[in-house]
C-alpha cells in the first residue's frame, strides 16, 4: 500500500508522496522530560495519598512501600497509555513541543498499536531506547520499531482529517487509507475520487455493515458518507 522513498517520505493512497517531519532524539527528550516531570508530580500526590490511607491500619513500612511502587508503575505506564488514545498520539509533553505518534503510513495509529508501542516502555527500551533512536535513520525506539509508529514534527500548518471511529481489529495501514483518501477527496480527478470513495465504502459495505447504519446515502459522495461513517475530525 505504500512505498519508503526516503526516511522521511512515503507514498501513500494516491502515489502523492507525503513528507514525515521526523522528530529526532533532541525535541522527543524534551517531551519525555516535560511528561516525566508531571509525572513525578503525579506519583508524589499517589505516595501521599497512600500514606494517609493505610497510615492507620497498621500495615508494614515493607507493604506501604510495594503498594506505592506498583501504583507507580502502572501510573507511569498508564498515562502514555491513556494520553496517546486520548490525544490521538500526544500527550502533554508532545502537545508542548507540537509532536504527534503517527503510523508507519502517516495516519493515525489504532489504540492497539500506542498500547504495543508502549509496552517496551518500562524495561529495555527504557534504556536503549536513547541508543536506538540515535542510529535509526527514521528515530524509532524498540515500542516504535514493535508497532510500526514514528514521531513526528505535527506543526501548526496540520489540518488533516484523523478518524473519530475506527472498526475494531484495523491498526495504521487501514485507518492511513482511509485518511489519505478523506484528505484529498476534494482534489483528485472527479472519476478517480469516486472510484477510490466506491472501493472504501463497499470495504465497509461487506465488512462492516453495521457501521452504515443511520448514515444517508442516497445521492451522496462516497467521501461524504465516508466521512459521517467515520465521525472525521480535523486536526
Amino acid at each position: 500500500m505504500y512505498m519508503m522513498e526516503s526516511p522521511e517520505t512515503i507514498r501513500t493512497l494516491d502515489n502523492v508522496p507525503l513528507e514525515l517531519p521526523l522528530a529526532g532524539v533532541a525535541s522527543r527528550g524534551l517531551a519525555f522530560a516535560i511528561d516525566s516531570l508531571l509525572l513525578a508530580v503525579v506519583s508524589t500526590v499517589w505516595f501521599l495519598v497512600i500514606m494517609a490511607v493505610t497510615g492507620g491500619t497498621g500495615l508494614a513500612v515493607g507493604w506501604l512501600w510495594g503498594i506505592g511502587l506498583v501504583g507507580v508503575f502502572l501510573l507511569q505506564w498508564g498515562y502514555f497509555v491513556f494520553f496517546e488514545i486520548k490525544m490521538r498520539g500526544g500527550t502533554p509533553g508532545k502537545g508542548a513541543l507540537k509532536l504527534r505518534v503517527v503510523s508507519s503510513q502517516g495516519g493515525t495509529p489504532s489504540p492497539s498499536a500506542l498500547v504495543v508501542r508502549n509496552v517496551l516502555r518500562m524495561f529495555p527500551d527504557m534504556f536503549v531506547g536513547v541508543i536506538l533512536m540515535a542510529v535509526d535513520p527514521m528515530s524509532r525506539r524498540a515500542g516504535d520499531r514493535l508497532a510500526g509508529t514514528l514521531v513526528i514534527h505535527e506543526g501548526g500548518e496540520r489540518t488533516g482529517p484523523a478518524l473519530g471511529k475506527i472498526p475494531q481489529g484495523w491498526g495504521g495501514p487501514e485507518v492511513a487509507v482511509v485518511e489519505a483518501y478523506l484528505e484529498r477527496a476534494a482534489i483528485l480527478e472527479p472519476a478517480v475520487s469516486m472510484e477510490l470513495g466506491q472501493r472504501i465504502y463497499h470495504w465497509i459495505e461487506r465488512d462492516y455493515p453495521e457501521m452504515l447504519e443511520g448514515i444517508e446515502r442516497s445521492g451522496r459522495h462516497p467521501a461524504a458518507v465516508l466521512h459521517d461513517v467515520f465521525q472525521v475530525e480535523r486536526l
